[in-house]
């Protein structure tokens, strides 16, 4: 969408360009309708272009900007099963007492495309988001760490799934799921915005 911006631009700048110098073409004048035609579709291309930002920025811009992990949980593999039944373990003290910071900064790239970054304590993330045409309260995307910290192996990767949460606009909800190289992590956090 932004080259398209950017030709668009370029050629009416051309066109302007043609018309304040037009005196300088005494001996050749190039087609007026031909300058014309110029002008006139390089202004409804950008005026396409525009609305269809304004329209992608509406449906997707709830994703962009800062967020907060709120809550964090990591599932509790069968081997390491609790008497209590629960299929998850509530990490978000563990995280707080370790001063893991909990920004998440978020980046729209347009067309429903997003990057960021988050902060494990493990290290750091860099990440890359889609959201559904059809139905924007729900995406994937993949994660990788950057820079973790001594002891943990590189490279590190894997997925992520949002979920908006219907009832409150600001919250989401990631699940992970860790690929390479073990596999071991997987759960769900939640994101505030702030």
């Amino acid at each position: 969408m932004r080259r398209t911006i950017i030709i668009a631009l370029l050629l009416l700048a051309i066109v302007i360009t043609v018309f304040l110098i037009k005196p300088y073409f005494l001996y050749y004048q190039p087609p007026k309708d031909f300058l014309v035609g110029l002008l006139s579709s390089s202004i409804v291309v950008l005026f396409i272009e525009a609305i269809s930002y304004w329209r992608d920025l509406r449906r997707f811009s709830y994703l962009r900007g800062k967020f907060k992990r709120v809550e964090i949980y990591n599932k509790i593999k069968p081997d390491r099963a609790t008497k209590d039944g629960k299929d998850y373990e509530d990490m978000t003290t563990r995280y707080v007492a370790e001063k893991v910071c909990p920004l998440i900064k978020i980046r729209h790239l347009g067309e429903g495309r997003f990057t960021g970054s988050a902060h494990y304590e493990e290290g750091k993330v860099k990440f890359d988001l889609l959201l559904d045409a059809l139905n924007p309260a729900h995406g994937f995307g993949a994660y990788q760490y950057t820079v973790k910290k001594p002891g943990y192996p590189l490279p590190d990767f894997g997925k992520y799934e949002l979920f908006r949460d219907k009832l409150n606009d600001d919250r989401v909800y990631v699940y992970y799921e860790n690929i390479a190289p073990t596999k071991r992590a997987e759960g769900y956090e939640v994101w505030e915005k702030t």
